[in-house]
């Protein structure tokens, strides 16, 4: 668009610079209209008849209608030749902005895709996390405190080898609906892996929360869940806190994999790695 606008302002130059030649043809008619006078005094040493005034002036106005209009050719010429390149210009200018436009937006689905689990909406795993330790922050500053629900979608792997990984993807879906119906809307959903989640819940007393999702499971076995919480506290790491969750998850109610005994020692080393202590 910037060289649209320096073409558009070279042709109204070029319009300008046009009109100046049309007015120095003008003052060309007055001096060839003078200097064909003298040439007839100072050659014939005479009186200059008005016939020969007549022609001197026919041959000085045929001369300036000459140039202007070789001025005025020039003119059309040179702003139209400008104009063309600047409307190439603003078209090359719109045609970027759609590709700008189009890059933006495959960029944001990129960005979105990275951020958010394309099945159930929550969070994925990293960026998750770090939203996990900029809350910790935020309690950390103003005295507050954040519970940690560690969840685990009991028996997906069997859904998922008898009736196809389609019914486990609906099983998903349908913890996290009751997930989010539980939760307040600016609540973090994460998930960890294929069928553990976290529910991260500031200022809210762990006792509260238990007894909310305890409500919940009692309303509604068709979504087999265990859950266990802990509070963090600075200044305890996250991953420690998470590690505590999984802990109470799995004694209350075992875990469906094989590895469950070294399974919560597995869980809070990782997410310990993840992030240190949130002072």
């Amino acid at each position: 668009m910037q060289s649209a606008e320096t073409r558009e302002a070279r042709a109204r130059a070029a319009d300008a610079a046009a009109r100046a030649r049309d007015g120095a043809a003008d003052l060309r008619d007055v001096q060839l209209d003078a200097l064909d006078l003298d040439d007839l005094r100072a050659g014939g040493r005479r009186p200059v008849t008005g016939a020969e005034l007549l022609a001197s002036a026919a041959r000085s106005r045929q001369l300036a209608e000459r140039y202007r209009a070789e001025a005025a050719a020039a003119r059309m010429k040179n702003a139209a030749e400008e104009r063309a390149w600047a409307a190439r210009d603003r078209e090359r200018a719109a045609q970027d902005r759609a590709e700008a436009l189009t890059h933006c937006r495959a960029l944001a689905a990129m960005v979105q895709s990275s951020v958010q689990d394309s099945l159930t909406g929550a969070f994925t795993r990293a960026p998750g996390l770090a939203e996990l330790e900029l809350e910790c922050v935020r309690a950390s500053r103003n005295g507050g405190s954040i519970v940690v629900g560690y969840l685990d979608v009991i028996g997906l792997k069997a859904v998922n080898d008898s009736a196809g990984h389609a019914a486990g993807d609906a099983l998903l879906l349908r913890v996290v609906a009751r997930l989010r119906s539980l939760v307040r809307p600016y609540d973090l959903i994460i998930r960890l892996g294929g069928d553990e989640f976290l529910c991260v819940m500031a200022g809210i007393d762990i006792e509260v929360a238990r007894a909310r999702f305890s409500a919940s499971a009692d309303a509604d076995g068709a979504v087999p869940v265990r859950i266990g919480f802990a509070r963090w506290r600075p200044p305890e790491s996250i991953g420690a806190t998470i590690g505590r969750a999984d802990t109470e998850m799995l004694a209350a109610g075992g875990s469906s994999r094989a590895d469950a005994p070294t399974r919560s020692a597995r869980v809070a080393s990782r997410n310990g790695s993840s992030g240190g202590a949130a002072q």
